[in-house]
């Protein structure tokens, strides 16, 4: 701006620019590239909040001092938790505001338009849908306009860290171009479901009641079998117990006893939260099957798993609070470095 300023001030005082227009015509270039390091190559970032659908602009870098290097290495795709919605993209304690800061192309990835969709199928039945998700956002211009393709993450929480794992366990998707980085892949998970048999044991024991719990018992057994009609999802004494949900679905949809070479990303991490608070309401599934599931990968050769455990976060705030927003993005990052990529 020192350039800008002096070149102002000049013009004011020469009669070229009135004096009442100094202060717009300061803004003007403060939110311009003039007087920028061209090497830079900087460019308008424009922003719309998903909430108001207001329009940001700012000013960044699209590569390094190098003239070369993108800015933007790193993209993550975060899948959106059973209520199918995404954060507004300028509140701070939204991850897309996380990830931005750091340096990412951010995408929140919704696999269904509401909470009634998620609940819907099996999970594994939904590997088709998160296949196109992701195959249109690796695709999409805009996102390529701001990404170098290097390096993507996988990130998500609850049926955010459920569907998109269980179809990476189940289907060959994950080994197309379109599921990778082109340097390097990485899954971070918060709060995943990855064994019914354990997930309807811990909703019918604990009682998770349709109107006080955020995954009720109906809502996990009516995935996989019909609710009775003469069961109440607000009196336990008429449910159906866990055994009877046993089906060929829910097997394929638990992963605590997967092939870990189906998996075509090599470096995991996932994370419980919850565990030492209120079970239903904020704590929603047992840790056992996450830790299970990242001891699993962690023994196959040629793969990497770390287990983080944030029990006094909930379920809600998991991925989202002081104590976890940033557990992937460092993990990644470390992850880029070990691998002297970053």
């Amino acid at each position: 701006m020192k350039c800008a300023d002096g070149v102002i001030a000049a013009q004011v005082g020469a009669a070229g620019l009135r004096s009442k227009c100094k202060r717009t015509t300061k803004r003007y270039h403060a939110r311009s590239t003039c007087g920028r390091n061209p090497a830079l190559h900087a460019a308008p970032c424009i922003q719309t909040s998903l909430l108001n659908r207001k329009i940001k602009c700012t000013i960044k870098s699209a590569t390094k001092k190098d003239g070369v290097t993108a800015t933007n290495a790193c993209s993550v795709i975060y899948f959106s938790g059973g209520q199918e919605t995404c954060p507004d993209a300028t509140t701070s304690s939204s991850y897309l505001v996380h990830y931005t800061a750091q340096g990412y192309v951010a995408v929140c990835a919704r696999a269904f338009e509401t909470s009634t969709g998620s609940a819907q199928f099996p999970r594994h039945r939904e590997a088709p849908r998160f296949d196109t998700l992701v195959r249109t956002i690796t695709a999409d211009p805009d996102v390529l306009a701001g990404w170098s393709g290097e390096y993507l993450l996988f990130s998500g929480v609850s049926h955010g860290a459920s569907g998109p794992v269980v179809t990476m366990a189940t289907q060959a998707f994950d080994d197309q171009p379109g599921w990778k980085g082109s340097a390097y892949t990485g899954g971070c998970f918060f709060d995943g479901t990855y064994d019914v048999a354990g997930l309807l044991d811990f909703g019918f024991t604990n009682q998770c009641k349709q109107a006080s719990s955020v995954v009720p018992y109906e809502r996990t057994y009516s995935r996989y079998c019909a609710w009775p009609a003469t069961a109440n999802g607000n009196l336990p004494a008429t449910w159906p117990q866990p055994s009877s949900g046993a089906t060929p679905d829910t097997a394929a949809d638990t992963l605590t006893t997967v092939s870990v070479g189906d998996l075509a990303i090599r470096d995991w991490k996932l994370v419980e939260c919850g565990s030492a608070l209120s079970p239903c309401a904020q704590d929603v599934l047992p840790a056992a099957s996450i830790q299970a599931l990242c001891d699993r990968i962690a023994a196959a050769p040629g793969y990497t798993c770390d287990y983080a455990s944030f029990p006094t976060s909930s379920h809600i705030a998991c991925g989202i609070d002081a104590s976890t927003i940033g557990s992937c993005s460092s993990w990644f990052e470390a992850e880029l470095a070990g691998h002297g990529l970053h």
